[in-house]
């Protein structure tokens, strides 16, 4: 009881001599069994504006807000920087710091064709923002491109300033391709490519779009008489990742000295932008499509200034962002974004390599009825041929369909015969379908036995001669000579030396899906 006592004394009222922690966190003492005594279970609840009227972080009392405040780093109590208390203070509240003011910023450091083309969009979008005003200053001003004195904001300087980076030179979008799959990966060469995109926010950002796409190879995709060329990753995903990053990144005083950094790497491109999450944003519910920002202002001129020498606009600001990205890569049969967060930066990963290569596009069209399926269903198909097996869930997390979909894609490939599984699986593509692979990829003609061992065997799941011949009813003598032959026709793979008690066999995937790999 002693340490109990000790905790409710600490973690008490905080207006208490005796608290020790401020602000007073939300938590549940209890106490739980471990082997021949009890241990003291503390659950700390973050304060958020539902459980507290302060904001955070908590600090020690006797060592003061400022340097009292720490964070758990593996088993270690680490200080927070200045940088990371602020955030984790202002989360919740607002933080305009897109309407403050850019001193020394002139009407004459307004690009005047970006204005015009700003002003044409709204009237165009039948909205009244410029209704009843007689100048451009005023017109500015109800943009919050000029503030009540008269003075340009940051917003406004970013997305109409001829030169912004005149005023704050780290306010740009750093490119780096790198030639390996890491920054710091040992090496003569640094990186292969790199462009520092600067200017007004519109030209900047297509700036680091078109830089990006420089450095992605070009596919062919073909859909049926018809054949493009398209980016590893869709034009779509990465202007909504750019532009996100922009609109949400951290523009007060003590990010103002950060770049946005997009990094190339062979496997991946990574967007990392300054700032931590804002309100309820977590790693788990960012991509549920609610729209949250930081910055006001620069949301809505985002939303209304075109894209240089294109139609649309750079971004919509309805939450709909994320969820855009996601069917974009979707679409290319590419991994979902993956989204990443500490409390002074996101970063957003965009894989490259899809699922619908050409080589799996070519096996798609060879199975049955291929002219029909739907694209959601070849995407489970490669996804599966490429994994081994997979769940429900698992594919659920990599393809992005709810539970509810895949099960019903799951129902429409075994109907097909093209998959095998139980309940909530896993699910592995049919042996039938692996056979007919590997066979018209090793040009190997199997005999009927050697067509149902190779049934029986798995691509995940190790089997021994014993397992294979208790399974399908043979002698272990009689299967030697079979194995011996699909092993050495590449069909089968041993996991251990011939001589080896411990040698089992897995089903060899396709070839042309084995060299992709490699």
């Amino acid at each position: 009881m002693r340490i109990t006592d000790a905790v409710v004394t600490g973690l008490g009222d905080e207006h208490s001599d005796a608290a020790k922690i401020r602000p007073k966190p939300p938590y549940k003492i209890s106490t739980v069994p471990f082997e021949n005594g009890r241990l003291v279970r503390v659950d700390i609840d973050p304060l958020t504006p539902l459980n507290s009227d302060l904001a955070g972080p908590c600090y020690v009392v006797s060592q003061g807000p400022v340097g009292g405040a720490y964070k758990r780093v593996a088993d270690q109590n680490q200080k927070l920087s200045d940088q990371e208390s602020y955030n984790i203070h202002s989360r919740w509240g607002p933080r305009e710091f897109d309407s403050e003011p850019i001193e020394g910023m002139r009407f004459q450091d307004i690009d005047e064709d970006l204005k015009q083309s700003l002003f044409q969009k709204i009237r165009s979008s039948g909205s009244r923002a410029l209704l009843h005003t007689d100048n451009d200053v005023e017109k500015l001003t109800r943009l919050k491109v000029v503030d009540p004195n008269g003075r340009i904001t940051l917003a406004g300087g970013l997305m109409l300033g001829t030169y912004p980076q005149q005023f704050f030179p780290r306010l740009v979008i750093d490119v780096t391709v790198h030639p390996q799959d890491a920054k710091d990966a040992v090496g003569q060469i640094r990186f292969l490519d790199r462009k520092v995109c600067d200017g007004p926010v519109p030209y900047m950002i297509q700036d680091a779009i078109t830089r990006v796409l420089a450095n992605l190879k070009t596919i062919r995709v073909v859909y049926g008489a018809q054949g493009f060329d398209e980016a590893e990753i869709p034009e779509d995903v990465l202007r909504e990742a750019i532009t996100n990053a922009v609109m949400h990144r951290d523009y007060s005083t003590f990010s103002r000295g950060e770049r946005i950094s997009i990094d190339i790497f062979p496997d991946r491109v990574e967007i990392i932008s300054p700032g931590g999450l804002v309100g309820d944003r977590t790693q788990q519910n960012i991509a549920e499509g609610k729209s949250i920002t930081r910055n006001p202002t620069l949301a809505t001129l985002l939303r209304t200034t075109p894209i240089p020498e294109q139609q649309g606009v750079l971004a919509e600001a309805q939450g709909s962002g994320i969820p855009r990205m996601q069917a974009g890569m979707r679409q290319l049969g590419l991994p979902q974004p993956e989204f990443s967060a500490d409390l002074v930066s996101v970063k957003v990963t965009l894989h490259r390599h899809g699922l619908l290569d050409q080589e799996t596009r070519v096996w798609l069209d060879q199975l049955p009825n291929s002219a029909t399926r739907q694209h959601r269903e070849n995407l489970t198909l490669a996804l599966l041929f490429r994994l081994g097996k997979a769940t429900v869930a698992e594919l659920k997390s990599a393809l992005g369909y709810d539970s509810d979909e895949i099960r019903q894609i799951l129902g429409h490939l075994m109907a097909e015969e093209l998959i095998e599984g139980l309940g909530d699986g896993p699910f592995q593509i049919s042996a039938r379908l692996v056979e007919h692979a590997a066979v018209a990829n090793s040009g190997f003609e199997l005999t009927d036995l050697e067509r149902e061992v190779f049934g029986a065997l798995s691509a995940t799941e190790q089997k021994s001669i014993r397992a294979i011949a208790d399974q399908i009813g043979r002698s272990v003598s009689s299967l030697r000579p079979v194995l011996r032959r699909l092993v050495a026709a590449d069909l089968v793979v041993p996991t251990a030396p011939p001589q080896s008690r411990r040698r089992a066999y897995l089903r060899h995937t396709n070839s042309h899906m084995d060299e992709g790999q490699r």
